[in-house]
C-alpha cells in the first residue's frame, strides 16, 4: 500500500505540472472575447481534482505511513496555496475584471510553484558534502 500510494503521489505530481502547462498554453492563446468551452472547464476542474489529492496523498504519507521527508517540504507545499490566494485576492481589490492573460500566469505560476515543492521532497535524500 506504501509504494502504491508513493507511486501515485509522484504520478499525480507530473499529472499536475503537465495540467498546468497545458492550461498555461490553452490559455495564453485564447482571446479575452471570446467564452470559456466546456472542455477547457473540465481540465481546470480535473487539475484541481488532482492537486486535492496530491494533498491528500502527501497527508497520507506522512501522517499514517509515517514515510520522512525533509520539513522544508512541508512549508513548501503550502505554496501553490498561497500563489492561489494571491491571485484571488489581489484582482478583487482593483475591482477589475482578470483576463485570459492573467490566468495564463497564474497556470504558469502554479506548475513552478509544484515543480519547486517536488524538489524540495528530495532534500532529505540528498547526500551531505
Amino acid at each position: 500500500m506504501e509504494k502504491w500510494i508513493g507511486a501515485s503521489h509522484a504520478a499525480a505530481t507530473v499529472v499536475l505540472v503537465l495540467g498546468y502547462i497545458y492550461l498555461l498554453l490553452m490559455f495564453r492563446r485564447k482571446e479575452d472575447s471570446s467564452p470559456v468551452t466546456l472542455g477547457e472547464n473540465i481540465v481546470a476542474y480535473l487539475v484541481r481534482f488532482v492537486l486535492l489529492l496530491l494533498y491528500v496523498s502527501g497527508l497520507i504519507l506522512t501522517t499514517s505511513i509515517g514515510r520522512p521527508v525533509h520539513r522544508v517540504h512541508h512549508y513548501v507545499s503550502l505554496l501553490p496555496v498561497a500563489v492561489l490566494l494571491l491571485f484571488q485576492l489581489l484582482p478583487a481589490f482593483k475591482r477589475e475584471k482578470r483576463s485570459f492573460r492573467q490566468y495564463s500566469w497564474l497556470f504558469l505560476a502554479l506548475a513552478i510553484s509544484v515543480i519547486i515543492t517536488a524538489l524540495t521532497s528530495r532534500f532529505g535524500t540528498l547526500p551531505r558534502f
